[in-house]
């Protein structure tokens, strides 16, 4: 399979445009260019990108489908504080031999009454003993407010907060007595319906608590499903989409963070400096169609499961609690759709969803120690993190693990343990796009990670050759909200409050902030789309042809001239400023490359290269040519390092013969035909054209056409060469009659072109 690399950014005069911006001294903000991939009218199925399916991967009793979906913690606890919607919830996970003998009957059950989602939530974080209910002998430090506590206390909050309200629901935590700092789970349902609005009595409607000690028998197994199918027909059962999660919980926080205030006046402020919802219905979804949401939250088993299997893979690293993730995840999404992707997949590092914080433990992608009340604690299950990127094992980041890697990123690797040695792992900002394929190589070494929405920073030096660019590190797309809703629109002097943020845009450095900061944005975008196209194919191209002859002379052709344009959804735009920089805006087109080869007939004529502005100028010389048709094709190899694939374009050219002879055109005197070999309708034949022409003079060459005429019937023989004025022409089978003959001669550069009439064939059975 065809795997891309990651295209970098220089800032080549040819495709550097200086954009200034600046109202205040009378300048006008540059146009944008109009979105080269503007939403279709319908969207493609979805086709492309691989997928998994969690529960047929992890439980042998299940297929393909099952009503299960897994729920992260920040999704189970965002279903309990629901205030409305019953759910159906089962706990625990692969590792639990309860949940693998029972998982079966619980799916036939559910299938058997029509119930279409029952949510799972697995105590164990990391899918193995990470539990926030019980964390005996697990090596992480315990200390106030840090490691194992923290844990515990996600735990303690699902049980106090939601799940231990009903009295007579045994749902409770328990302290052991020679172990007061570990607080473990006394007993808790495994399988249960839960209703939010049922206040401190009746949250948990029907639970089954102890699972069955054998199922072998089929009386036993029947009254197992009997049991479940109280439980599950407790209640009217909802269903919480994707789309509902992630869609509500990016909204709610994003206007917590920047839009509340108790002030309207205020709060309208904000709405427009920092934009309003980050997701609509009617904008993301064709037809209000919620599977139509392509993006799923993940668990940390699920993650493992998706980089163990094979196929091309979609990767959202980031949480709602990010707003650098809420800038890029609605494109994400709306890419996601527009080039037919099944699914993007969305892990959040912060495995309670809250942040990343360097006191936050729950946050894997931080170093494993930390210092607590004057002492270093292993405080923070980073091995996690560390099992990530070993899988991402070519991934870029911005910040270096060695200080002797190229670029001048700052060194600031994730340190962790696994087995007492202490490893290094590259530290991913989020919110962070990537493709992922296991077996992917390149130069024989694995390369996993096929492409990243991440800036390839290239410099000129001061000193030396200012052609060769060095690399001065990578650049991950830290942006916001109001950014990348406002990229494509310059700097409004008439509304300076438009989704500006906290930009002060009053003098003219403000004003170029804000335009570097769209522009940083914009590149992030198209950066998010190339990732996305590049699981579904890449980019198509298209050629355009102008300027090109349509006729030429047989003895003097000259040059093929044309200007040949390729077009693609690619864009290549990038800034050449740090986002939010106060010098004028200076933005660029990455070349497209590759080149444009153009044949005559089957001849390879030349090759061009494409130019910056993705155009080529044509001049080749034409060899010499017969007289006659003519097909010239204009092949371009496809770029973007493999992102843009090629296409080709056709056009026809017709030779004629020369009419700047000394003695001027001559007319060939008549032409006719002998049959050589009569057709029949069962074979073909054969017959000679003689083109005459003055005693003394130049015998005819070029080509001759025979068309055949039986009645509306017609039948034309290949054109033949013409030889020393005669031409062996094959003629086509012919059914039974008479036929009549014409015979087109296509002139050269002394004859000119005639036609004649010859005796009719006469076709026998």
């Amino acid at each position: 399979m065809k795997h891309r690399t990651h295209l970098r950014r220089t800032a080549a005069a040819a495709t550097v445009a200086a954009l200034a911006a600046s109202p205040l001294l009378g300048i006008d903000a540059p146009a944008r260019a109009a979105d080269p991939d503007p939403a279709p009218a319908t969207y493609p199925a979805a086709t492309h990108g691989a997928t998994v399916d969690w529960f047929d991967d992890e439980f042998p009793a299940l297929d393909k489908g099952s009503v299960f979906e897994t729920v992260t913690f920040e999704r189970f606890e965002y279903l309990l504080k629901k205030n409305t919607g019953k759910w159906a919830f089962v706990i625990g996970g692969p590792e639990d031999d309860y949940l693998q003998d029972t998982i079966g009957a619980i799916q036939d059950v559910a299938k058997a009454e029509g119930i279409e989602r029952i949510y799972n939530f697995d105590p164990n974080l990391d899918g193995e003993a990470l539990s926030v209910f019980d964390l005996t002998g697990f090596d992480l430090a315990t200390a106030d407010n840090a490691g194992k506590d923290q844990f515990l206390d996600l735990g303690e909050r699902l049980v106090t907060s939601y799940l231990g309200k009903d009295a007579e629901t045994p749902f409770t935590l328990a302290t052991d007595p020679a172990k007061p700092d570990q607080r473990v789970s006394a007993q808790h349902p495994y399988l249960f319906v839960y209703d939010a609005a049922g206040g401190d009595t009746n949250r948990i409607v029907d639970a089954l608590v102890t699972p069955p000690a054998d199922l072998s028998s089929p009386a036993a197994l029947a009254s197992y499903k009997t049991d479940v199918k109280r439980v599950l027909t407790s209640a009217d059962l909802d269903v919480d989409t994707q789309w509902d999660f992630l869609s509500t919980e990016h909204n709610r926080r994003h206007y917590e963070r920047y839009v509340k205030n108790a002030d309207p006046a205020t709060e309208a402020l904000n709405l427009k400096r920092f934009g309003g919802d980050i997701f609509d219905a009617a904008e993301d979804l064709t037809n209000g169609d919620e599977d139509d949401f392509r993006i799923q939250a993940i668990t940390y088993p699920e993650l493992i499961d998706i980089l163990d299997s094979e196929g091309d893979f979609l990767i959202l690293f980031g949480g709602t609690w990010c707003h650098n993730t809420a800038a890029i995840i609605k494109q994400t999404a709306e890419y996601a759709r527009r080039y037919g992707i099944k699914k993007v997949y969305n892990f959040d590092f912060s495995l309670d969803s809250t942040g990343n914080s360097g006191s936050l433990d729950k946050h894997i992608r931080d170093n494993a120690f930390r210092t607590v009340n004057g002492s270093s604690l292993q405080t923070r299950p980073s091995y996690l993190y560390g099992r990530i990127l070993e899988k991402l094992s070519n991934a870029k980041t911005q910040y270096k693990v060695l200080a002797e890697e190229p670029g001048t990123q700052s060194t600031s690797p994730v340190k962790y343990v696994v087995n007492g040695q202490e490893k290094l792992a590259r530290k991913i900002q989020v919110g962070h796009l990537l493709s992922y394929d296991k077996d992917a190589t390149a130069g024989g070494q694995p390369a996993p990670v096929l492409d990243q929405a991440i800036r390839d920073d290239w410099t000129n030096p001061a000193v030396g050759d200012p052609a060769a660019p060095q690399f001065a590190g990578n650049v991950e797309y830290m942006t916001e909200v109001w950014f990348t809703k406002g990229k494509d629109a310059s700097y409004d002097a008439g509304d300076p409050d438009k989704l500006r943020g906290n930009v002060n845009v009053s003098a003219e450095a403000g004003q170029n902030s804000l335009q570097n900061q769209r522009n940083f944005a914009r590149e992030a975008i198209d950066e998010v789309r190339d990732v996305i196209a590049g699981v579904a194919g890449g980019y198509d191209s298209q050629v355009t042809v102008t300027g090109a002859p349509a006729t030429v002379s047989a003895t003097q052709p000259g040059n093929l001239t044309a200007q040949v344009s390729v077009g693609t959804r690619f864009s290549g735009f990038f800034s050449d400023r740090t986002a939010g920089a106060t010098l004028a805006p200076l933005t660029g087109l990455r070349p497209l490359g590759g080149s444009v080869q153009v044949f005559v007939d089957d001849a390879k004529l030349g090759e061009v290269d494409v130019d910056a502005d993705r155009v080529v100028d044509v001049s080749l010389p034409l060899p010499a040519l017969t007289v006659g048709q003519h097909t010239v094709r204009y092949v371009y190899g496809g770029g973007a390092a493999g992102l843009v694939g090629g296409a080709e374009r056709t056009q026809p050219l017709t030779v004629q013969a020369s009419t700047a002879t000394p003695a001027g055109p001559v007319a060939a005197s008549g032409a006719t035909l002998s049959v050589t070999k009569k057709p029949t309708s069962k074979k073909a034949g054969a017959a000679k054209v003689a083109v005459s022409v003055p005693t003394g003079k130049a015998a005819a060459t070029g080509t001759v056409k025979v068309v055949l005429t039986k009645g509306s019937t017609k039948r034309t023989a290949k054109n033949a060469v013409v030889v020393n004025g005669v031409a062996t022409v094959k003629l086509p089978k012919l059914a039974k009659g008479k036929w009549k003959v014409t015979i087109a001669y296509s002139g050269d550069a002394t004859w000119l072109p005639l036609t004649a009439s010859a005796k009719a064939i006469k076709v026998t059975k």
